[in-house]
């Protein structure tokens, strides 16, 4: 069992995969866009999945307030056993996450699609069934069964790119963007 080599230099050398960096500031100037080019009537929305639907459910939110007491008041009795160190958990550097894009007026939301991604590609996009159904006749990559989710593995930042402006073809995005913009217009 004993060897010359140190079989950790190894890990130093490997390739590393496409980083997922460039995703939430992607989605971030997205949702910036969709609110400029509609002068502010249509806003996109792109954060943490969680903290979205939280905001639409009261009860959720109060859940989760309880849940962080109660694990403050268990840390609490742990943390006299503990020695207190300033070391970041590196756990957190390889975290999931998970984000939405909606399009939002001030009576409606429309969830585009959730993503989840590691700190390295591939992202899966969980795309809404509708505007997945309209890509599927122009774009095989969006056939799936009906009782299958529209989940798009998206391999790195320009796939992204692709994947995006081609969400932007579907009937049913455009209907829902245009009537978003008019409502304002109808409620007169």
């Amino acid at each position: 069992m004993t060897s010359s080599e140190n079989p950790w230099a190894e890990v130093f050398t490997q390739p590393q995969q496409k980083r997922t960096d460039g995703i939430i500031p992607f989605f971030t100037e997205q949702a910036k866009m969709l609110s400029g080019a509609s002068n502010g009537r249509v806003k996109g929305v792109f954060s943490p999945t969680f903290d979205v639907n939280r905001t639409l459910s009261p009860a959720l939110e109060t859940i989760s307030s309880m849940s962080k007491i109660i694990q403050h008041a268990a840390s609490a009795s742990v943390a006299d056993l503990t020695p207190k160190v300033d070391l970041l958990n590196a756990n957190d550097l390889y975290k999931k996450n998970d984000y939405c894009f909606e399009i939002r007026s001030n009576r409606y939301r429309f969830r585009l699609f959730t993503i989840e991604f590691n700190p390295s590609y591939p992202a899966i996009m969980t795309v809404d069934r509708g505007v997945c159904n309209d890509l599927a006749t122009i774009y095989d990559r969006y056939k799936f069964e009906e009782a299958d989710s529209c989940n798009i593995t998206i391999q790195d930042d320009e796939d992204l790119d692709s994947v995006f402006n081609q969400l932007l073809k579907s009937e049913k995005l455009i209907y829902i963007c245009n009537r978003l913009m008019n409502e304002t217009d109808e409620m007169a």
